[in-house]
């Protein structure tokens, strides 16, 4: 699933990883009928290839870390998006995996929502909710409670979520955060 980074008032940053080769593109819009605008990977050193342990199998498997930037964006409003790959290595009528070019209705479990960040001073009606965590444990029973907890208190509803630290005990290698 993709996480987001680097959030602000016209700004966000998408990251995922995904199996085998391709450039990381993102559509995206203010309704789930209407994301045409597309953004792709760019920059040196994306995406990154590297190899994995898969977590279910224990294999070595290739995976690529996408990054996407989405800029442009207007202040306290809701994005929908999608993310895929475009194996086309860049060709200039290359159709990106996720969508085509026609207009295709992308199922709900497909796609993924966030809100930009108001104006700098704004004031707003509503708090914020953050979600901080962190020494959250080995992901036992305790740990379980204290997620079940937390969504019956927000009702599953909250605005951030924040790692504090001490998520991987062992290594800090990547499957320990999976």
């Amino acid at each position: 699933a993709p996480y987001l980074q680097r959030a602000g008032s016209d700004r966000m940053t998408v990251r995922w990883r995904s199996a085998g080769k391709g450039t990381g593109v993102v559509c995206f819009g203010t309704s789930p009928e209407d994301m045409t605008a597309v953004a792709r990977e760019r920059g040196p050193g994306w995406p990154k290839f590297v190899a994995r342990k898969d977590i279910e199998t224990w294999d070595t498997v290739e995976a690529a870390e996408h990054q996407v930037h989405l800029t442009d964006l207007d202040p306290h409003t809701t994005y929908y998006y999608a993310i895929g790959s475009d194996l086309s290595g860049g060709a200039a009528d290359s159709r990106i995996e996720i969508r085509s070019a026609d207009r295709v209705a992308i199922p709900q479990d497909k796609y993924y929502a966030f809100t930009t960040f108001p104006e700098p001073r704004t004031k707003l009606a509503d708090p914020v909710r953050v979600w901080a965590i962190g020494d959250s444990g080995w992901g036992d029973h305790k740990a379980g409670r204290v997620r079940d907890a937390f969504m019956n208190f927000t009702g599953g509803d909250w605005d951030l979520t924040l790692g504090l630290g001490d998520l991987a005990y062992l290594r800090g290698k990547d499957w320990e955060y999976q």
